[in-house]
């Protein structure tokens, strides 16, 4: 296993590992037209070449061996909705493939990320998980995250809902 942060000739690699990914966990949310909307908006490798070319956008990598299976999407110096107090790290996007999900390979590309706040001297990193992804908020809970709102949030197949979750230092 390898974690590094994504150079700016990555473009194709994180345009195609991150609709893949999605897909495989949060395609049922969705309706095949408007998941395709999103995904093309989200991985427009225009976009994705702008990100990685940002000192303030960070996309760290996972690979077992030759094979990227996994990401983090950072922002650095994002407002928590609905707390002006809160300022610090955004963690937008933490995608696994399938066949790399649920073999503890999201806590050191966590852990990476938490490292990376705190060598910036962020005060806190936040997100927010949809709410019928348990599975996902117990994990954060278990790395020290903790629920300080929620969100509403939508697909073309209904209402979700997202909480807001922050890990402080």
């Amino acid at each position: 296993m390898l974690i590094r942060r994504a150079s700016k000739d990555e473009v194709a690699l994180l345009a195609k590992l991150g609709p893949e990914s999605y897909r495989d966990h949060y395609a049922h949310l969705w309706g095949a037209d408007a998941l395709s909307r999103w995904l093309d908006d989200q991985f427009d490798p225009v976009r994705l070449a702008g990100e990685l070319g940002s000192d303030e956008v960070s996309y760290q990598l996972l690979f077992e061996g030759e094979r990227a299976v996994g990401f983090a999407k950072s922002v650095r110096d994002q407002q928590v909705p609905g707390h002006p107090e809160l300022l610090g790290r955004e963690l937008q996007k933490i995608y696994f493939l399938r066949d790399a999900a649920g073999r503890g390979l999201g806590a050191h590309l966590l852990d990476v990320v938490i490292a990376d706040v705190r060598a910036g001297d962020e005060p806190l990193i936040w997100l927010d998980v949809i709410k019928p992804n348990e599975g996902g908020q117990r994990f954060y809970q278990r790395h020290g995250f903790e629920r300080v709102g929620e969100l509403p949030w939508a697909t073309d197949r209904g209402e979700f809902g997202k909480w807001l979750m922050v890990r402080r230092f």
